[in-house]
C-alpha cells in the first residue's frame, strides 16, 4: 500500500509532484514521514525545478528502486563540496629507516616468540649511544631464588 505525498504541506509543490512520480518504484516508503523526508531532500538539494525534474527522469530511467534522501543529496553534491568534506591522509613518500620502516620498533623473532625493540637506527640520533643501547637491548638481571 503506497502513500501519496499530496497530503504534505510543502512550500515546493513541484518537489511533491516529482516524488509522487517515484511512488511506483520498489521500496517506496509507506510512512508519510519518510515520504516527507524525500520531498524535503529534493526541495533543498535541487538548485531549481528543472534540475529536480532531470533527477526524477534519470532515476526512473536507471533504477527500479525508490531513492533515499541520501541518494538525492549525493546526486546534487558537487565535486567541490565533496572535496571540502574529504581530506585524504598524507603519507611520506620515502621510508627513511630500512630496519623498522619508520615505525620506531624492530621486530625480532626467536623460536616461537617475537619481540619488539626500539629501533637503534631511529634512536641513535636522538639519544646518546649508551642510552640507545640500553633501550635496544635491555640488560636482564637474574634474581636468585631464595627458598
Amino acid at each position: 500500500m503506497q502513500k501519496s505525498s499530496e497530503s504534505f504541506e510543502s512550500p515546493n509543490n513541484f518537489a511533491v509532484a516529482q516524488i509522487n512520480r517515484l511512488s511506483g518504484l520498489r521500496y517506496f516508503p509507506e510512512m508519510e514521514v519518510a515520504v516527507a523526508e524525500l520531498v524535503k531532500a529534493l526541495a533543498t538539494a535541487a538548485p531549481n525545478d528543472e534540475a529536480a525534474q532531470r533527477f526524477t527522469d534519470d532515476w526512473i530511467r536507471e533504477s527500479v528502486t525508490a531513492p533515499t534522501p541520501r541518494d538525492i543529496y549525493e546526486h546534487f553534491t558537487t565535486r567541490a563540496e565533496a572535496a571540502k568534506e574529504y581530506t585524504p591522509i598524507k603519507f611520506r613518500s620515502a621510508v627513511r629507516c630500512t630496519v623498522c620502516n619508520d615505525m620506531g620498533f624492530s621486530i625480532v623473532a626467536k623460536g616461537d616468540y617475537t619481540f619488539a625493540f626500539a629501533c637503534p637506527n631511529c634512536l641513535v640520533p636522538k639519544l646518546q649511544s649508551d642510552q640507545a643501547a640500553q633501550l635496544v637491548m635491555p640488560k636482564r638481571s637474574r634474581r636468585r631464588r631464595t627458598t
